[in-house]
């Protein structure tokens, strides 16, 4: 953290607690508007967690906060306010985030029948489902666990179940083979309305699970991935998108792991970095984009 004092420029290490709680903020008129979106914001809040998992005792450097004090005064009392010129991103997307986790929430999905539309809570680590009827009303909240970091959801209902499938951000180390890959974790859609939970989860076979999406006759589901496989693995330094048989909705079955390979442009090779859309098209049919 900076500030200036008569001219003078001082430095300190500050605590981000401590940054909420001593200063009194204004972002000057002349600074842009908040304009991260949802990576930036996920890069952010994962790298905070990851720190505070794996070095509970350490120390996380957020970066710098450049500020301007100024004395104000306002009905007859005077009091410090901080200009902040650097860092305002970063500490309004940590205020976001401790005062309403719910508040992030990047995706959003209706479900066939038009009843329900569920909600992906990023920070809170949870689902939520309201009905499409009347007044909105909340059915069901279903918490992820921590640091689940939930992305997409999507539906599955056959003869043999209705489930709502959600692709978690986080990356576990134990997965099949001992490989790094996300986890699915599958809610049971068939209980009632507020008894809704996880009943189970399957490895996404790929390193941070996104994108979601299951076939016409709701027998196969396809995940995408936003990482790179790791190296020493079949499809190292390729995203991948995962196929699995869920004629079984509560007990899908890996099918295969698909590399996504390379594109090659006019200005060299561009390595598929995310699988983020999938879109069936059936010869002869119109699709639902057309």
């Amino acid at each position: 953290m900076s500030s200036s004092k008569k001219g003078q420029i001082e430095s300190a290490k500050i605590v981000i607690g401590e940054v909420f709680s001593r200063f009194w903020f204004r972002i000057p008129d002349y600074q842009r508007a908040y304009v991260w979106g949802k990576d930036e914001i996920s890069e952010l809040i994962d790298d905070v967690n990851y720190a505070s998992e794996h070095n509970p005792e350490g120390q996380y450097f957020l970066g710098s906060m450049v500020l301007r004090k100024a004395t104000r005064t306002t009905d007859g009392v005077s009091f410090e306010e901080y200009e902040l010129l650097d860092g305002q991103q970063r500490l309004t997307t940590l205020d976001i985030s401790a005062q309403d986790k719910p508040g992030f929430t990047p995706f959003m999905k209706t479900t066939p029948d038009g009843a329900e539309v569920w909600f992906s809570h990023k920070l809170a680590d949870a689902v939520s489902c309201r009905s499409t009827q009347g007044g909105f009303d909340l059915i069901d909240t279903v918490p992820l666990g921590m640091g689940a970091r939930p992305n997409h959801v999507e539906f599955v209902r056959n003869a043999r179940g209705s489930v709502v499938y959600a692709s978690l951000a986080r990356i576990d180390d134990g997965g099949p083979g001992g490989v790094a890959s996300s986890p699915i974790a599958i809610i049971d859609r068939s209980a009632p309305g507020g008894q809704r939970k996880v009943v189970g989860t399957f490895s996404s076979r790929g390193r941070e699970s996104h994108g979601l999406w299951t076939n016409p006759e709701n027998t196969l589901l396809y995940v995408a991935h936003e990482q790179d496989e790791l190296p020493g693995t079949p499809n190292a330094g390729q995203t991948v998108c995962s196929a699995f048989d869920v004629s079984d909705p509560l007990r899908p079955t890996f099918i295969a792991q698909i590399p996504l390979g390379n594109l090659t442009l006019p200005s060299g090779a561009l390595r598929n970095k995310k699988s983020i859309n999938l879109v069936y098209v059936r010869v002869g049919e119109k699709g639902q984009t057309a």
